[in-house]
């Protein structure tokens, strides 16, 4: 699979279940982009963990209001949309343990500006930006 590849969540939802990541057919730990907003999501699939080398991920237009403990797997995480419901509070610490993290954007409800800053704080050198909805 070519390093440039965009999946989306079609794609992970037809891979089996039991997958070896090893198997030369599709390798997760290939990709690097990855697309899954508009999927009414409600937590973040397993599937996207095993893709460690993740660089870019699109989480956006769900209902995914945490992040569970295992995402600080994505260690090459760079980029990453989230939006609707989000618990900074649960969120924010979980990202914090992503060294390369560059970018945050946030579509959801605006927090104030006190809630923002403090935001900004807890992820030093990160990008954040925030889109009301």
């Amino acid at each position: 699979m070519a390093q440039d590849t965009l999946l989306s969540l079609a794609v992970l939802d037809s891979l089996p279940a039991a997958l070896d990541l090893k198997s030369k057919q599709i390798d997760l730990s290939a990709v690097v982009k990855l697309d899954v907003s508009f999927q009414r999501l409600r937590k973040v699939p397993s599937k996207i963990l095993k893709c460690i080398n993740l660089q870019y991920l699109a989480l956006h237009y769900n209902q995914i209001q945490q992040l569970p403990l295992e995402f600080i797997r994505l260690q090459q995480l760079q980029v990453l949309y989230i939006g609707y419901g989000v618990n900074y509070e649960k969120v924010i610490p979980i990202l914090a343990n992503l060294p390369h993290l560059k970018k945050v954007v946030f579509h959801d409800d605006l927090p104030n500006e006190a809630s923002q800053e403090r935001i900004r704080q807890r992820l030093p050198g990160v990008a954040i930006y925030f889109y009301d909805v």
